[in-house]
């Protein structure tokens, strides 16, 4: 079989991030992991974890500069491209799919959804993405550009419906922890061996972290957001609330982000979509 590069995209988080963000990139780099010793025993030459950092440079650009350095360290044409969060429920059969589509001889492509990827096996990389344009603004779009503008045929790797779910997906509704004020848990009830659990970074969330990840490592695209797990002695709901509110406030709409505070004695409504 022809030999197959494994180019998985692991952007860094930026300094600022805050703790749920860093907790998710932790999650990101052990699938990373995960893939690169997936593909490896799927019969990839080669399988690298590119980091880069949290810049607006567009997909394509990124994507054309790393592929092209892939060409210049001599690395196989055929190529496997994902990101580090991605398809986290693949399987060995779906690594081996991917791994054949990349080793073809013709210019061709495999897509776990050729309308919004995860990731896509190319074949042939080598002619074919250096035409890629740079403004290309995610990886959904490659296999559209594939088909529609490099004119090669991009095929749906069957029984994929898996292969939807990433480690951080568009979610349509979030529940996230909201659980404790900072000063208050400092300043509350609590013996110090319980405050130092509650603190630390497998303790729970503060109004302060949670908002952070609201503003820093959120999409804004959830219709609804609950704040969950607030301690009756050591958090306000209004508190959670205005923390909340103000990191969701430029991403304030009509539609998303509706901000719902779960109580402990008390179940929310019903929710529709």
């Amino acid at each position: 079989m022809p030999p197959v590069s494994v180019l998985i995209l692991s952007p860094d988080p930026a300094p600022s991030a805050g703790q749920l963000v860093r907790l998710l990139d932790e999650a990101r780099e052990a699938l990373a992991e995960h893939h690169r010793r997936g593909f490896l025993a799927a019969g990839a030459t080669t399988a690298v974890v590119r980091h880069e950092p949290p810049d607006d440079t567009p997909f394509g650009a990124r994507l054309r500069r790393l592929a092209g350095e892939l060409v210049a360290e001599g690395r196989p044409a055929g190529l496997v491209v994902l990101g580090a969060a991605s398809i986290p429920l693949a399987t060995a059969a779906d690594c081996r799919a991917l791994v054949a589509a990349a080793a073809r001889e013709t210019p061709a492509a495999l897509a776990n959804q050729s309308y919004s990827a995860d990731v896509v096996a190319i074949a042939r990389a080598d002619l074919v993405l250096p035409s890629i344009p740079a403004d290309l603004d995610s990886d959904n779009a490659l296999p559209r550009w594939l088909a529609e503008a490099a004119g090669i045929e991009v095929r749906d790797l069957r029984a994929r419906r898996h292969l939807a779910m990433d480690v951080d997906s568009p979610l349509d509704l979030l529940l996230l922890e909201s659980n404790h004020d900072l000063e208050m848990l400092r300043d509350g009830p609590y013996p110090w061996s319980v405050k130092q659990r509650v603190l630390s970074r497998v303790g729970h969330l503060s109004n302060e972290a949670a908002a952070g990840f609201l503003e820093d490592g959120y999409d804004g695209q959830a219709a609804y957001v609950i704040l969950a797990h607030l301690s009756e002695s050591n958090n306000l709901p209004e508190l959670a609330r205005v923390a909340a509110e103000r990191a969701l406030n430029l991403r304030a709409n009509l539609l998303a982000n509706h901000l719902l505070l779960a109580k402990q004695h008390e179940p929310l409504r019903s929710i529709d979509f």
